[in-house]
């Protein structure tokens, strides 16, 4: 695997250098994001972000109630982000959503020449705010139109560029990764090369990415995909809806593939033909963990329907190996169920996908689902108590919950489609500073993009109490003091000594900020304050709120 590897010099540079850039950005986060260009061009005001109740998550009788709370930390109108400058046309399509540290990127590619610019959009994860733009061309092989681009990063938080050339009709088959730092600078190009026994693998040329594992300059990671796949050297086999993973290994000269094939079931995947060359054609192909052993498979634009999509398939290991054709056994995954509950079902063309999120012990699945002129962009959550059954889905929330933008736009583009993340970790609120409070560790922040249209940052969180209108079950730091909240104003009878009062957001952001003294009775107005979950702090006490 070393010889795969060029400028080493450079890489043992970008080593030091790495180093000191993460010390820097830990101790000097407020320094130094001034230093990237912002914008707040598009980024919702306060008071126009969305706002949701909190709800409690279905269980049984004898299980401890679990409550779940979300809340939008920003939302940005993708049509107005870095003041509209002519970047969110319908060629630039989304590829891909990733974050690293403190950085939102998106990764488009620019149809009007193709295969030659890199554009990474980036968003400040806390804030939402536009930062600069970072470009490079695509350069040596990657090139070449023959390969499928894609952008992503492994988890050392490098970035990869990565082309797949596999030609169904022949024998030829390309993997080329150059990696960059976080800033785009180029640090060296991985071109493993595949054994003829490996070429017997066929795919149709479009690939869902669905990560890396593993650091990228160590020599041991992988790369895995969603395709249509066959194994053998005769054309016109079957193409299965498959998970393909490329294994690579320091000191191996070429990567091992690892096959899972997901037995199509009832349910025909539909398949058309190039007239010219009466090539098959499936569109691209959407797949997505729930857990080990619970698959969601999605087909995506034909030749004739390049925005028709299939139902979201649901796909379960039983255990089955399958070795015909093959050099090693593969599992295979049997379908289960369709989803078909009507409140979960896509409402237009270009909602496609289906994106499993973990909250704690908890799974819940956000799904597009509506894309057009009178809505914009909207999705659904809900909790997902049981990932071998559909029918445990439960709806919560709609989101964002108020109309946002939508550009009409040429609609055979099949990759303009939604994307969604999540990280875990306390995400800083833009409102009004940046304080992460750490309130609670059972929660993690989505991020949901669809492209022209909106991106924004909700965070989700659960607990096992009940948020309340007032507070009760005082402490003995400041105990015989009533609450209320009557018209958006909090009601703080006498606490009879000096304590500090401070209100926040339940991701951190700081409302409200005094000091309560003696016998002097606290009226604190937050009428400006948008409805949801907030935390009274009293002295070293905490108690949850809701402004209905």
């Amino acid at each position: 695997m070393n010889s795969k590897f060029q400028a080493l010099r450079a890489l043992k540079a970008y080593d030091a250098v790495g180093v000191i850039r993460i010390i820097l950005i830990g101790l000097f986060f407020n320094t130094l994001f001034p230093l990237y260009s912002q914008s707040t061009v598009g980024l919702a005001d306060s008071d126009q972000l969305s706002t949701f109740s909190e709800v409690r998550l279905p269980g049984d009788a004898t299980s401890t109630a679990t409550y779940a709370s979300l809340e939008a930390l920003w939302e940005m109108d993708m049509s107005q982000a870095g003041g509209g400058d002519g970047r969110n046309d319908a060629n630039q399509n989304n590829h891909n959503l990733f974050v690293i540290d403190n950085i939102v990127y998106v990764y488009v590619e620019k149809y009007q020449v193709p295969g030659e610019t890199i554009t990474l959009r980036r968003f400040d994860v806390a804030t939402g705010e536009a930062l600069s733009d970072l470009h490079s061309d695509f350069s040596g092989e990657l090139a070449s139109t023959s390969f499928q681009h894609y952008v992503m990063p492994d988890e050392a938080g490098h970035i990869a560029v990565v082309g797949l050339k596999a030609i169904p009709s022949g024998t030829e088959m390309s993997l080329v990764i150059q990696v960059y730092d976080r800033d785009l600078e180029y640090i060296t190009t991985i071109s493993p090369k595949f054994e003829e026994t490996e070429i017997g693998h066929h795919f149709l040329p479009q690939y869902e990415w669905l990560g890396i594992t593993g650091d990228l300059l160590s020599g041991d990671f992988s790369l895995s995909i969603g395709c249509w796949h066959f194994w053998g050297n005769r054309t016109g086999e079957f193409y299965y809806p498959s998970l393909c993973r490329f294994v690579l290994s320091k000191g191996e000269a070429n990567p091992e593939i690892e096959v899972t094939r997901y037995d199509s079931g009832g349910y025909e995947f539909e398949t058309r033909s190039y007239t010219s060359i009466g090539s098959p054609w499936k569109g691209m192909l959407f797949v997505a963990e729930a857990d080990d052993n619970c698959h969601l498979v999605q087909g995506f634009g034909t030749t004739d329907v390049p925005t028709g999509h299939s139902p979201i398939l649901l796909y379960k290991n039983n255990g089955d190996l399958q070795s015909a054709s093959a050099q090693t056994p593969y599992p295979i995954f049997n379908q289960l169920e369709t989803l078909s509950a009507p409140e979960l079902a896509y409402r237009d063309t270009h909602c496609f996908g289906a994106f499993p999120v973990k909250a704690g012990d908890e799974t819940f699945l956000v799904l597009p689902y509506s894309r057009n002129a009178s809505e914009g962009t909207k999705f659904k959550l809900a909790h997902w108590n049981d990932c071998s059954s559909f029918s445990s889905l439960s709806p919560l929330w709609e989101f964002p919950t108020s109309a946002n933008h939508f550009t009409p736009d040429n609609e055979r583009y099949e990759t303009l489609r939604p994307k969604v993340v999540s990280t875990t970790g306390e995400i800083q609120a833009r409102y009004p500073d940046r304080r992460a409070a750490g309130l609670n560790s059972r929660a993690t922040t989505i991020f949901a993009y669809m492209p022209s249209s909106i991106l924004g940052a909700y965070r989700l969180s659960l607990d096992d109490d009940s948020v309340a209108t007032g507070i009760d079950a005082l402490t003995e730091d400041v105990h015989n003091v009533d609450f209320s909240i009557r018209d958006r104003v909090l009601y703080i009878d006498a606490v009879g000594k000096t304590v500090n009062v401070e209100i926040a957001s339940a991701s951190g952001t700081v409302v409200f900020e005094s000091i309560l003294v003696g016998d002097t009775p606290g009226h604190i107005n937050l009428r400006h304050c948008p409805p949801g979950v907030y935390i009274l702090r009293l002295g070293n006490e905490s108690r949850k709120i809701m402004l209905n």
